[in-house]
């Protein structure tokens, strides 16, 4: 074996298996830090540990998708990663705070969360996505239109 076959097949999956030690490290500590071992009063924020876990989680699957060359459709990117990251992210934090007021505060703190998840999670995750889709038609519409 030459020492590139070495690299590749011996660090790689050992860095795979590091990230996602890392990444699910975060995400369980972010299900932790939803719903608390003593119950508490005061609305705590989650923090970034879903940032942190979907960021090093989707580090993990790159490594192994650059390793293994399956599945063969999927090929990492730094845009996707950070989309990933970002709405996933998100969407986990919204539904965290609305589990936690739901357990903690009951169906009255549930709905009084309600409003204000929703209208962040539609301008930070909603907004973007729908921009994004908008976008891509948008450009995909012009550049049909300069080839034929």
């Amino acid at each position: 074996m030459t020492a590139k076959a070495i690299l590749r097949h011996g660090v790689s999956p050992v860095a795979a298996l590091l990230f996602g030690i890392v990444g699910l490290d975060a995400l369980i500590s972010s299900l932790i830090e939803i719903f608390p071992l003593r119950s508490t009063e005061s609305d705590n924020p989650i923090g970034l540990a879903p940032f942190i876990g979907l960021l090093w989680t989707y580090a993990a699957a790159a490594v192994l998708r650059l390793w293994s060359g399956r599945p063969f459709g999927w090929h990492p990117g730094w845009t996707q990663g950070l989309a990933v990251t970002w709405f996933g992210a998100w969407t986990i934090l919204e539904l965290g705070y609305l589990a936690r007021s739901l357990v903690y505060g009951g169906p009255e703190a549930f709905w009084d969360r309600l409003g204000f998840s929703v209208m962040m999670w539609a301008l930070l995750v909603g907004g973007p996505l729908l921009g994004g889709f908008a976008f891509h038609r948008f450009a995909s519409r012009h550049r049909d239109r300069a080839v034929r």
